[in-house]
């Protein structure tokens, strides 16, 4: 194949910038991480607690804010191989002097300095990237360069803690010789771009005369249309509203990514693991996020667009945890329009795009585990009849492909058939996992199959699995026992829906059932237990059909659950921040999650930081089969804080 002038020359390009501009950011990343890994044991010796070490560890960042700028300006004016080098050599020795730091003052001066001295590297190769890169190369050489960061963390964590662990040699404390060792590459790599790095592509003596004239046309015919469609000047720059919109939302990914980087090891060593082992463990969310780099960066230029790209991966990190609702685990079990299931080869292969989309972005995900039981309609099932815990019907009309239809009576579930529903679970467990969920959520709730065997209005057997509450909750020990068999306790949670009726199912003392219930899922040592619970102010929608009394009349359930089941507790249900914090702060709960109110609200970890309004939800555009109301609601705007 026979390369053209573009290909030929954007080759020599990356492969002689690329790498020693990964390798210089390597080395500032190792050199900020190991502030952490020190803390495991420098702490102590020169008097430093949690909030003196925060305070102390951020001066660095006040030193870089009011040099970062002016850093650029110059590097503007003297060239980059000048001004990189200097910001590597006065960065590396002055790291280097950290090991002599001997208290909180001292440590929080030399981390100012610090700032002060690595202001400009990471903008100052970003700038320099404009002057040999095209736009259509840029998030890949961006993403190339970033690399250099999870790598950085991720060997860098082993190495540190391992460093740490030469207590005494040449006198010095294991944390001392780590900042030492780790500063004398730097300041050698410093020099070396004196000698290695060229200003512009016309001082390129490794090119040909042909390649640079291409290359200098082309970046200067971009910079000339730009110009042209939007002027170009500095303080118009820090005004440009696209500007300080994505100044905002890296203030957010800098925040959460330097709030994990500074305390992750000293979070990590709470679990009574070694220093060493605090490395290992500390390397793994780095890893992953190298490899996501690589992708985004690959797709946004393959693409060309950036804004989504951004939108999606942001917005997958700040959710962290989703549980993906409402998973049908079998044919079965599953009688909605378009709802999801897990049970065929092709459903797992769809899956698996999602799940890789939320782990490129550093996020986790679940299944949750469905069975519809009587609400399952004839017309999902061939003209079968739906099984229940007994022959009932819900009042109202099923959502069917072909319309609303009356719903019809259920079959009782032999008790012959109950290893085969066992058997669906564990074969939905195992597809999730093939499909890269990282855990399983058991649907035990808001009148689905698990719940109508629970409750005493629609369990109307006498049999081992009806009656008395020991019999109604043997399914859901044994479903959750067979889900565990597959997935590990520690990659299950269970969900409930105890206060009040829902989809035609009560109980007679929810109380004691659900006391009952949490105590044998805490038995099974469950990762989680998610409760939706409504506000006692709510009258649920569908009391009337077939309803005992509402939510509003049931004094709230989940207290009982807490003192019955003794590990981490979810509440659910119509929580803003207020009452999110309320809850937690009394102890009521472990971690509070968030349904419709993220659906509705993109940028919902922000608007609750920000106590911005929340959107309100469109329940029109629920349980339909496009995209309008899941993806099309709007971001808040910049000056929407309450």
């Amino acid at each position: 194949m026979v390369r053209s002038l573009e290909q030929i020359t954007m080759r020599k390009v990356y492969l002689r910038i690329l790498p020693f501009a990964a390798l210089t950011y390597f080395f500032c990343y190792l050199d900020r991480i190991n502030v952490g890994f020190a803390a495991l044991t420098m702490n102590k010796e020169i008097g430093l607690d949690a909030a003196i070490y925060g305070m102390a560890a951020g001066a660095f960042f006040w030193g870089y804010v009011l040099f970062e700028v002016p850093s650029n300006i110059i590097l503007e004016k003297v060239g980059a191989r000048i001004w990189i080098a200097r910001i590597m050599i006065t960065w590396g020795l002055i790291s280097g002097a950290t090991a002599f730091a001997t208290g909180p003052y001292s440590f929080m001066a030399i981390r100012f300095l610090l700032g002060l001295a690595e202001a400009g590297l990471f903008p100052g190769f970003v700038l320099y990237f404009t002057y040999w890169f095209p736009d259509q190369y840029r998030a890949r050489i961006n993403s190339g360069f970033t690399l250099a960061l999870p790598i950085a963390v991720a060997s860098g964590a082993p190495i540190s803690t391992a460093l740490l662990g030469l207590d005494g040699m040449w006198g010095l404390k294991g944390w001392q010789l780590m900042y030492v060792l780790e500063a004398i590459p730097t300041v050698l790599i410093g020099v070396a771009v004196f000698f290695y790095l060229t200003d512009r592509p016309e001082k390129a003596h490794w090119l040909s005369s042909e390649e640079r004239g291409w290359l200098r046309n082309r970046i200067a015919g971009e910079q000339k249309r730009i110009e042209a469609q939007h002027g170009v000047g500095i303080l118009r720059s820090f005004w440009d509203p696209k500007v300080m919109l994505l100044s905002l939302n890296y203030i957010g990914i800098v925040t959460a990514s330097l709030g994990m980087l500074l305390f992750l090891p000293t979070i990590v060593k709470e679990l009574g693991i070694s220093n060493m082992q605090v490395g290992w463990v500390t390397m793994i969310p780095y890893t992953c996020g190298a490899i996501a780099m690589v992708f985004c960066g690959w797709l946004s230029d393959r693409i060309g667009e950036r804004r989504w790209t951004l939108f999606w991966t942001c917005l997958i990190s700040a959710a962290g945890l989703i549980i993906a609702e409402a998973t049908g685990i079998s044919r079965e079990g599953l009688g909605f329009p378009y709802a999801p299931g897990i049970w065929t080869s092709a459903q797992i292969e769809g899956w698996e795009a999602v799940t890789d989309a939320v782990h490129r972005a550093g996020g986790r995900i679940m299944s949750q585990l469905w069975h519809m039981g009587r609400l399952a309609h004839p017309s999902f099932l061939g003209g079968a009849r739906a099984i229940s815990a007994s022959a009932t019907v819900v009042a109202g009309a099923a959502f069917t492909y072909e319309g609303k239809q009356p719903q019809e009576y259920a079959r009782a579930l032999e008790i012959s058939e109950i290893p085969r529903l066992l058997d669906d679970y564990r074969a939905a467990a195992e597809n999730a996992l093939k499909a890269g969920f990282d855990g399983v959520e058991v649907h035990a709730g808001n009148g689905y199959l698990l719940d109508q065997f629970l409750r005493d209005s629609s369990n109307l057997r006498t049999d081992a699995y009806g009656g008395s509450i020991e019999n109604r909750i043997r399914l859901l020990r044994e479903v959750t026992a067979a889900v565990i068999e597959v997935a590990g306790a520690g990659r299950t949670a269970v969900r409930f829906s105890p206060n009040g009726a829902i989809l035609g199912v009560n109980d007679s003392d929810p109380h004691a059932l659900f006391s009952a219930a949490g105590k044998a899922v805490s038995e099974l040592g469950i990762a989680f237990l998610e409760i939706r619970e409504p506000p006692p102010a709510e009258v649920l929608s569908n009391a009337a059909a077939g309803a005992l009394r509402t939510a509003a009349e049931v004094p709230p359930v989940a207290p009982a659950i807490r003192a019955a089941f003794k590990g981490t507790l979810v509440l659910n249900s119509d929580y803003d921040q207020a009452r999110a914090e309320a809850t937690l702060e009394s102890g009521e709960a472990d971690a509070i999650s968030f349904g419709r109110g993220f659906i509705a609200n993109p940028d919902l970890p922000r608007r609750l930081r920000e106590n911005i309004p929340l959107s309100a939800l469109d329940p029109k555009t629920l349980y339909t089969n496009d995209a309008e109301g899941y993806s099309n609601y709007p971001y808040a705007p910049e000056a929407a804080r309450a």
